[in-house]
């Protein structure tokens, strides 16, 4: 049973009267709305807050219903944090950009928050204003730890180092809480161009007198202003009112009852071994097949619904691919657009991808997670002529594994050379991959060959060794 609310909901974002550029954004859309703060100079910031609430707000749009709210909105964040990183990648002037976010879900009776940064969220209920965030601020946690305290942190010269934003890095740990609706409970989202001017009695004290969200939003701004508007203010409030109405589980209608009435009758004559008439037993087939084939229509359409919507890294042959559909009974199909070598998988990366997958349900999660492997790969260093003890160290050093023949790991090092090293210099390795180099002992006064060994891996794995 789910109540009916009414919904009333008002935003307003300031430059304020120091900053020329407004890196806030604001985001009111059906169940959904949000705050978050760019940051990166350069209007960077301001492309990564609208980046961020534009991606999130297209990711719960394209995947409303198939996951609970909880998880909807911790995935939609992380899309956005890879969106906002990929970004930043692709352009010199957006290395440093990121953003705040906090962020409100609803689903039924549930208000679900994610929240990443120094943004904040509060509820109003019965006239009491609870902060429901904790900021991820160096303040804070000196707050946490006892250094300072709450109006300290107001004036501390570090206050504005936060220590979790969108973008920074490939994935985000994002703080999610679930609240309970109650008729009359009313949300504020806000950046701390509001929180760190205004104190929560004052904005427990705005929101309770002002009736109208609208009135509401824009009294918080015009305090924040008023004590000299530092930097840009922001807020989204929303308003759960109380109604009459309530919904249940709706009634079957006259024709409804007497078809399920009838096939329970049936059902229980064809149990008890009763002969049923011709044509009640006619009516209870054709009503039973309409049935079974509405749910077998259902099945197939979110079947493939899902399928088409979900992702996975994986290997095949000997590339390692993006996969769209199930990690299973080969219900996949390969991307035809991506691929890299399995060799520059890291070993552990690839004993984790052939022991199994997770399904990402985001062709954007995939395709950072592919792109994490891809980066991953050393280039080769060249060795070759180094001495033997130099080559193994440079080697290592990469994160690779150098080969040599046994013989020579019983001499002194130091006394051979790099005549040959396998793959050449200049291609790339996943971490703990082998590069084979082939040794040469040097003769007292040059370099000249006295002896080579080199050997090479049969099938079955075993050695053939041999002279040149």
């Amino acid at each position: 049973m789910f109540s009916i609310f009414t919904v009333r909901s008002a935003s307003l974002s300031d430059t304020g009267k120091v900053r020329e550029i407004n890196e806030d954004a604001v985001l009111e859309s059906g169940n959904l709305y949000a705050v978050a703060d760019g940051m990166g100079g350069h209007r960077a910031g301001e492309i990564a807050s609208s980046l961020a609430l534009s991606a999130i707000q297209q990711y719960v749009e394209d995947s409303i219903g198939l996951l609970p709210g909880d998880k909807l909105i911790e995935k939609a964040v992380q899309s956005a944090n890879a969106i906002i990183h990929n970004k930043s990648k692709s352009d010199e002037s957006f290395r440093s950009m990121g953003t705040t976010l906090t962020a409100l879900y609803r689903e039924g009776n549930t208000a679900f928050i994610a929240h990443v940064g120094d943004s904040r969220a509060y509820l109003l209920r019965k006239g009491k204003l609870r902060r429901l965030t904790t900021d991820h601020s160096l303040v804070q946690k000196l707050i946490d730890e006892g250094d300072i305290t709450e109006e300290e942190a107001r004036k501390h010269p570090q206050r504005n180092i936060i220590l979790r934003a969108l973008g920074i890095e490939p994935r985000v740990e994002v703080e999610i809480i679930s609240i309970n609706i109650e008729p009359g409970d009313k949300f504020l989202l806000a950046t701390d161009g509001l929180t760190a001017l205004v104190g929560d009695e004052e904005i427990e004290e705005i929101i309770s007198r002002e009736q109208e969200p609208e009135k509401a939003a824009r009294s918080l701004v015009n305090e924040a202003l008023a004590r000299g508007g530092t930097d840009n203010v922001s807020v989204v409030l929303v308003e759960f009112g109380a109604s009459e109405g309530r919904v249940f589980p709706q009634e079957p209608s006259d024709t409804s009852l007497e078809y399920e009435g009838q096939v329970e009758e049936c059902a229980r004559d064809i149990e008890s071994g009763i002969k049923l008439p011709e044509k009640r037993k006619s009516r209870f087939l054709k009503i039973l097949g309409v049935l079974v084939i509405a749910f077998l229509v259902l099945f197939s359409a979110g079947g493939w619904f899902l399928w088409k919507n979900c992702y996975f890294v994986g290997i095949s042959g000997k590339k390692v691919v993006i996969f769209q559909g199930f990690p299973f009974w080969g219900l996949a199909r390969e991307d035809p657009r991506r691929s890299i070598g399995v060799e520059l998988l890291s070993i552990e990366d690839e004993k984790m991808l052939r022991k199994g997958v997770s399904v990402e349900l985001s062709y954007t999660e995939a395709l950072e997670r592919f792109r994490e492997y891809e980066g991953k790969a050393i280039t080769i260093p060249d060795v070759i002529n180094l001495r033997g003890d130099k080559a193994l160290k440079k080697i290592k050093q990469c994160g690779l594994k150098p080969i040599i023949h046994p013989f020579f790991s019983r001499l002194d090092l130091k006394k051979t050379f790099v005549k040959k090293q396998e793959p050449r210099a200049g291609r790339k390795l996943g971490r703990g991959r082998s590069v084979k180099l082939i040794l040469e002992i040097e003769s007292p006064g040059k370099i000249e060959p006295l002896m080579v060994l080199s050997y090479v891996e049969s099938s079955g794995g075993g050695q053939d060794k041999g002279k040149e």
